[in-house]
């Protein structure tokens, strides 16, 4: 009877373990491949992610210039590319770390490096990137201008056609020609007849040997402003619709020398105290006219000099200051009988930039001095500009100060060179990444040559500017 019970038990034990380890042996096994299966489903995920970062780090790396990752323009002040398009201004980290090849430096931002359909074409180790800048829009002026466009006109601006390339890690070429509309003599009695104009407004090659030296030869708008070295041409890329009067260029009766042919030395060094960057340049120099752009011929054997050097502290480094020098000794002009000898010219420049958060900042201030060696004679001309923009989302309103005076009798500039006092506001609207529309209205007290009378001039712009 005992054993028979202690049979039972032991049967029922087995029983329960038996019932116990059934859902046990229901589930199957992982198997190897399974495990390793959800290992490289894991790791593609990773790369995935790793190679959609290093995307997005190539893409910032690229467009590192000192605008924001949206393709729109910065304001005018906006500290962008170095002279010569070196890194970021304000970026401590712009080139390749102790004993690295140095590579050739992007395009100036200024230029649209980042903006429009970012369109690349690489071959090898060759980036070619084609961007087209244009404008048109339409002007209003009070009192008409009878000799230009009258007194209301709607007009197609520049259409910009830019492109950049980089060959291996130490050389970059860069192209822009301009197709603008202009009124030209016919020489006929059917008097004056609109046209088209081509010209090639930058070509130059640069070899980087490193980032504190790069040497560029080619034609290139002189660093002795920063407007222009920081806003070349295509409208998109300045927040005004409108150059301030001391730095247009020459064709558009400019007073500096803007569009230069020459060698370039320049570079960048950072430190922990401050970022320093530096052009020295030679040119072929000033033709006889204010207008005359030498870039295939020298009319005499002097060459001009040009010197710029910019700083950043490390303590502010939305800060830039700057100064520059030009010198040149302009040749004489035989067609008028003022001018049978050259005339020594001096221009020295001096910026500021500020660029914080929401405000931007900029002001420049040119002295010229022209030694006329038939006159026996030095004259002095001053220029300046004052800009502050605001930036309000995909608005920002701003608001400019100029001032130019000319001494009069100035045999380069001559009696039609005209004073001027102007106010300028305007506000720029973002209207897409590519596309800005501009409305700018200019109030301007003029002085031509040897009159002692002045004029109020009052200009109403519209512009739609835009960058593919």
């Amino acid at each position: 009877m005992g054993s028979r019970r202690r049979a039972s038990v032991a049967l029922a034990a087995v029983l329960l373990l038996a019932v116990a380890a059934a859902p046990a042996r229901a589930q199957p096994e992982p198997r190897p491949e399974d495990d390793v299966g959800r290992r490289l489903e894991r790791l593609e995920r990773e790369n995935e992610e790793l190679r959609r970062r290093m995307a997005e780090l190539e893409k910032e790396r690229a467009t590192a210039g000192g605008k924001p990752p949206a393709a729109r323009a910065p304001a005018a002040g906006a500290p962008a590319a170095g002279p010569t398009g070196a890194p970021a201004l304000g970026d401590p980290a712009g080139g390749p770390a102790a004993g690295e090849p140095a590579p050739a430096p992007p395009a100036e931002v200024a230029t649209g490096q980042g903006s429009g359909f970012g369109i690349e074409v690489r071959y090898g180790d060759v980036t070619v990137s084609p961007k087209l800048f244009a404008d048109v829009g339409f002007l209003y002026r009070e009192p008409p201008d009878v000799d230009d466009f009258g007194q209301t006109v709607f007009f197609p601006g520049e259409l910009d056609l830019f492109a950049t390339a980089s060959i291996g890690e130490r050389i970059q070429v860069l192209s822009e020609t301009v197709f603008e509309s202009e009124v030209g003599d016919e020489g006929d009695a059917s008097g004056d007849r609109e046209e088209f104009r081509i010209e090639v407004e930058r070509l130059w090659a640069q070899y980087a040997i490193a980032p504190w030296l790069r040497i560029k030869i080619g034609r290139e708008h002189d660093a002795l402003t920063y407007w222009n070295r920081r806003f070349h041409h295509g409208a998109w890329v300045q927040t005004t619709l409108s150059r301030p009067r001391i730095v247009q260029f020459e064709e558009d009766d400019g007073l500096l020398p803007i569009d230069v042919t020459g060698i370039e030395v320049d570079g960048q060094i950072a430190s922990s105290l401050a970022t320093i960057e530096y052009v020295a340049a030679l040119y072929n120099g000033r033709g006889r006219t204010p207008e005359e752009v030498q870039s295939a011929v020298d009319r005499n054997s002097s060459k001009a000099v040009s010197g710029h050097l910019r700083l950043s502290p490390a303590v502010h480094p939305s800060l830039w200051v700057g100064a520059s020098f030009y010198w040149d000794e302009i040749p004489e002009d035989e067609r008028r009988p003022e001018r049978d000898d050259s005339i020594r010219e001096w221009i020295f420049g001096a910026f500021l930039v500020e660029r914080l958060d929401l405000v931007e900042i900029l002001g420049e201030v040119i002295f010229i001095q022209h030694r006329d060696h038939t006159l026996d004679r030095t004259f002095h001309s001053f220029g300046t500009y004052f800009q502050v923009s605001i930036r309000a989302g995909d608005f920002t309103p701003y608001a400019r100060f100029e001032l130019v005076e000319i001494e009069r009798g100035d045999p380069f500039y001559g009696p039609t060179v005209v004073d001027t006092i102007r106010g300028v506001c305007g506000v720029r609207y973002d209207l897409h990444d590519i596309v800005a529309v501009k409305l700018e209205y200019t109030f301007a007290r003029e002085v031509v040559g040897l009159t002692p009378d002045d004029e109020e001039v009052h200009r109403l712009g519209f512009q739609v500017a835009f960058v593919f």
